[in-house]
Parts: C-alpha cells; structure tokens; sequence
C-alpha cells in the first residue's frame, strides 16, 4: 500500500491548486481524480471564468488581493497568459446595497474603482442598455481567467515539483484510521496518507457521507449561453467589460467574445437542482432560465440577437448562503473538506489552495475563515 504526505481527491480548480501548493510546500501529493483528464463532467471546464476584486463580501475582496497576485505568479512559472485583462462592471439599483458595499469592499483594500450613475454607464459601455435607475461599480482590474489553460497550468506545474495524478480512478471510501493517518479505497486499489484533501465538487457530499458528515451542499445543473453580435462593440478588443447584473436575489453575467468568435456569453447565475450529479444530462428542466436570459438580452444588450447560438452546461455545489466550505472534519483533524463553491470559486482557486494547505500543516491563516466553517450550518446533519 502506498503512502503519501496528502492524498487530494478531486483534480477539478480547487483541488489541482491545492495540489499545486502542498507540492511546492515539500509535500509528497498524490491526486485522484474519478475521470479521465482532461473532461467536461465537473465545474471547472470551459475556456473563460470572470475574476474581479469587486466583491460585496470583505472577506472575498481581501482573499482576491492575494488571488490576483497568485494567478500573475502562476503565468510566469507556466510562461503563458491565463488573464486579460477587461475591467468588470457590477450592476444594480443605483441606491442597492449590493453596490454600497461592493464600493466600500474596494475601498478597504486600497483598490481602484469607478462609481457610476447611469448616464456615464451608457456613455462609457454604448452597447449596454440599462434603466434610468441603474447604476455600477467598474472595477478596472477585472477581467476573465483563461479557464482551461489555468487548469492545465496547475496540473503541470504540480508534476514539476514531484506531484502525482491518477485519473480515471474513483474514490470508493476514505477510511481515518487515526490522527496520523488515512487510508483512501479506490476503484484500483489503496493508499495511506497522512491527510486527506476532499476537493469533489458536486461529488463531495456523498463521499464526505462515507464520513458520516453531511453538509447542505446542493449541485446545479447549469445552462451557458453564447449569443450572436449583430452589431460591432462587443469583442474582447473594442472595450466591452465582463458585466454581473444583480437584481434583487437574481444575477446574470456576461463576457465578451471570445471563445467562439462572434458570440458573447451571457448566462443567469444558476441553474436547477440534481439530486445525482451523474445526471445532469437526463433531468427535465423548463426554460425560465432562459426565458429571463432571453428578456434581459432583447433590453440591455440590443447588438445580440435575441436567441442564443450555443449553450453548454456545467455544474455547481451551492451551500444555503453560497459561501465556501473550507474546513476540517469536526472529528478527524486530517482530513480537510473545500467544498460548495457557489458558482463563484474559480477565480478563488490560488486562495482556496493556501488556505486548505495551510490547514493540512496545521498553520493559522492569514485570511478569515469563519465564513467558510462547518459549524455555520446550524441543521447540518452530522453524526459525529
């Protein structure tokens, strides 16, 4: 039976970036990963994820101080650009708190911004078409993370400093056997590991079941939409930011075009609940989701038409209060849980991987970590 310093499961975003981090701190790492990489069945694919500093939480803008500077570090060791830079737009009610507090976020940690009424957001973003009672923050370092080569970046720079991945191996049991160690039962055999990593996105609940914990954790099957320009002005190079529209407790998003020539992406945040992460692709859905997408399009993005060319879906894990779970097992010290992503982690991905690593070494954080514990779960079921 081998053994490892760290065995992290799952080598989606979270996972790989942990990895990355627990090999460059010395660490013996092996990754499992249940598919055959590279693959579309998690929540990390894709070519563009948004990044922004713009959070209405303080605690997030504080962590993506570090992120920005993490991903930056992360392009010179692979020698390859994985962000361009946009600027990010957040739009709402000029008088909501989601933009007071998004301003004062920013504010904290020295960042520059933009507040704007809804006069200058129509002069400075001519092909977005928003009401009289708008308004934004821009936040100029914002912009879109090249999803699939940041992905890959983890990975090879994780090989480089002596890391290990084995895919298309899935995760049967993970076995504390005491503080000090773990044994971790897959589909071709077992391991022992000093600490064990659970980064398994919509997988996470049912593995961490064989733990006996069980956290509200709830995966969605998400839809993406790619809409086509019948105008100029909305391409990665004529100016046209990455947007988030928040109205209420909805949210839609957008990014330039840049994947599919000619087609911007423009999706609602969320999607419909599964009960088995194994099938997403044969649940029935309805089309309010697209429905609002479709509505949304027709009045503030008038360049596009008004039915989307290409659609692709993804998955997220959400927690009740879409924050993070970054934690140790209540029980068992060594085995630490980063789960319920919430749509938005992928940019948090150089953060979440400190932070997790930090807690296999028994390290206190520098970042505040009591939005993302367990215990915030007053109803969560454990047994332990």
């Amino acid at each position: 039976m081998t053994a490892w310093d760290v065995v992290v499961i799952g080598a989606g975003i979270e996972g790989s970036a942990t990895a990355y981090t627990l090999a460059k701190d010395g660490r013996r790492t092996l990754v499992l990963e249940q598919f055959f990489l590279p693959h579309s069945r998690g929540s990390s694919h894709g070519q563009s994820r948004i990044t922004r500093k713009a959070y209405p939480e303080d605690f997030y803008a504080q962590m993506m101080v570090y992120g920005f500077e993490a991903w930056k570090k992360l392009e010179q060791e692979e020698e390859i650009q994985l962000y361009i830079k946009t600027g990010l737009l957040t739009v709402s009610k000029s008088d909501s708190e989601e933009l007071a507090e998004t301003e004062k976020s920013l504010r904290a940690i020295g960042s520059k911004f933009d507040r704007l009424d809804s006069k200058e957001l129509g002069r400075r973003f001519t092909t977005l078409h928003f009401d009289s009672t708008d308004g934004a923050v821009f936040d100029p370092d914002g912009g879109m993370l090249l999803a699939d080569r940041c992905l890959r970046a983890y990975q090879n720079q994780f090989k480089k400093n002596g890391g290990v991945i084995h895919d298309g191996e899935r995760v049967l049991q993970v076995v504390p056997s005491s503080k000090e160690r773990v044994r971790v039962v897959t589909t071709k055999g077992e391991y022992l590991a000093g600490s064990v990593v659970v980064t398994a996105g919509a997988w996470s609940e049912k593995l961490l079941g064989t733990l006996d914990l069980h956290l509200p954790l709830k995966p969605k099957r998400v839809v993406i939409w790619y809409w086509k320009q019948l105008e100029s002005g909305y391409g990665i190079n004529e100016g046209f930011p990455c947007f988030l529209y928040v109205d209420g407790h909805d949210e839609i998003y957008g990014l330039p075009s840049y994947e599919y020539p000619g087609l911007v992406k423009v999706a609602f945040h969320g999607g419909h609940d599964l009960d088995d992460p194994e099938r997403r692709d044969f649940i029935t859905v309805d089309d309010r989701y697209l429905r609002y997408a479709m509505n949304f399009v027709r009045r503030h993005l008038p360049g596009l038409e008004a039915k989307p060319s290409v659609a692709e879906t993804c998955m997220y894990t959400n927690t009740p209060d879409a924050n993070f779970v970054l934690d140790r097992h209540p029980k068992w010290d060594n085995v630490i849980i980063g789960a319920g992503f919430s749509g938005h982690g992928f940019k948090m991905a150089p953060v979440v991987g400190r932070i997790l690593s930090d807690l296999v070494a028994g390290k206190t954080s520098s970042f505040d970590l009591n939005p993302f514990k367990i215990s915030r779960f007053s109803d969560q079921k454990s047994k332990v």
